[in-house]
């Protein structure tokens, strides 16, 4: 049995990330998909027509998230009440199978023919009309509790939060009749994006697993848990990078001791044990997703630092 798994992110960079992730995991390009408003300001060039495609009206068109990803295919169709919009992946016949004739296609009636729960749809698609980039993601249902993981790590957006504040100011529900958001409208929102950003926690999924070292250890040294949570976080992350995949502590300690203290500064010596220790925690749900030693370096860390 298998899930279509929603989720909502504030811009392309870390739905990408995720797709990036995913298919490093195993999922295949027919897995997942993307949609995306046309607003984000993304590298975008020109493709001629890609065979029959959903439709013979949509553009064919590519873009490049990230050099590391390279192209993802993306076709440009017109969502009522949202505008233009690019979709990957095989979303793009479910969409541009609720048009009529010439019509635009309705996002709502695409994520409803999914079996995306009916409270849950207005949502998403007020999300995208806000420039925000709806990942679609059809999960084995053995497989949800790390895609909730790997979401988690790329910034998912809490759209009950999120929509919660949408209707304090106004919002009912999503309106496919209504104007797409100009360009004024989507700066607004999206400062208001910024806002909630900066007053989120850093939070991780293995919060709770780091919390419990840190309290059952001597690593504190009479400081916070927030002192050492990046640096717990930053071991766990190693492990996604491919200079340091597959390779044991020993033979990766020093160089991730002078990549560290390049980029946070605090002194190794004083957070050495919380980096071990997100290292192999990183390292056992390494083994446990089964991910190829192709991967990629994980979004974030720095590639320049060289033995």
């Amino acid at each position: 049995m298998s899930t279509i798994e929603c989720s909502i992110f504030d811009g392309i960079n870390h739905a990408a990330g995720v797709v990036s992730a995913l298919s490093a995991c195993g999922f295949s390009s027919e897995d997942l998909s993307l949609v995306v408003c046309e607003h984000e300001n993304m590298s975008m060039t020109s493709s001629s027509t890609m065979g029959a495609g959903p439709s013979p009206s949509s553009q064919a068109q590519v873009f490049e998230d990230n050099p590391r990803r390279g192209l993802l295919v993306a076709h440009s169709i017109l969502v009522d009440g949202i505008g233009t919009v690019l979709v990957t992946g095989s979303f793009a016949s479910v969409l541009v199978g609720t048009r009529y004739g010439l019509k635009a296609t309705n996002l709502i009636n695409a994520l409803t023919a999914l079996h995306v729960p009916g409270a849950d749809v207005d949502s998403y698609a007020e999300a995208v009309r806000r420039g925000g980039s709806l990942l679609l993601i059809n999960a084995p249902d053995h497989m949800l509790d790390r895609v909730q993981d790997i979401l988690l790590l790329h910034n998912v957006v809490d759209l009950s939060q999120r929509a919660q504040r949408w209707r304090q100011q106004g919002w009912k529900y999503f309106d496919p009749h209504g104007l797409p958001y100009t360009n004024e409208e989507l700066n607004r929102e999206r400062l208001q994006q910024a806002n909630e950003e900066r007053r989120r926690c850093d939070f991780h999924p293995y919060d709770r697993d780091f919390r419990s070292h840190y309290y059952l250890t001597d690593v504190h040294d009479n400081e916070p848990y927030e002192y050492y949570a990046s640096a717990y976080h930053y071991g766990y992350r190693l492990v996604y990078d491919r200079d340091y995949h597959g390779k044991e502590w020993p033979t990766v300690e020093s160089r991730a001791r002078r990549q560290w203290e390049r980029q946070e500064g605090q002194p190794w010596e004083a957070i050495s044990d919380a980096v071990y220790y997100g290292f192999v925690k990183g390292q056992y749900h390494n083994r446990a997703w089964k991910i190829p030693s192709s991967l990629g370096n994980f979004p974030g860390l720095n590639d320049d630092v060289r033995d």
